[in-house]
């Protein structure tokens, strides 16, 4: 990831700023955009929520089944995220951490996202 250009797209500044501890994300928010380790920050987050939400084969299987790039894949997994999260689906599949395997939690976000009109993952 850290080899694409996707750490540096404008989407994921938030990702930046959310890393930090909210006095030092408004005391330093001038700043932050020039942190020097801004890409690796933006990047571990990443997928570290890749990772917690999908598990930690997720990204390499979706390579090994539609050939594409990591950078691709979890460009697609934000968009995706992004739907799911307005509804507040996400935290949701998160609160099951523990209760239910990785498969099942996955399996209710699709299904929620389905039914909220944010499409069906599963055919994209």
């Amino acid at each position: 990831m850290l080899a694409s250009d996707l750490p540096d797209d404008p989407f994921l500044r938030s990702t930046l700023a959310d890393y930090f501890p909210v006095p030092l994300r408004e005391r330093f928010a001038d700043q932050l955009g020039s942190h020097r380790l801004r890409r690796e920050i933006i990047t571990t987050s990443v997928i570290n929520d890749m990772v917690d939400t999908g598990g930690s084969t997720f990204l390499f299987r979706l390579g090994e089944e539609t050939g594409l790039a990591g950078a691709h894949i979890t460009r697609a997994w934000l968009v995706a995220q992004g739907g799911v999260r307005h509804a507040g689906l996400l935290a949701a599949g998160r609160a099951l951490a523990g209760t239910v395997d990785v498969d099942a939690r996955i399996a209710v976000v699709l299904e929620a996202a389905q039914a909220h009109g944010t499409g069906d993952a599963r055919r994209s």
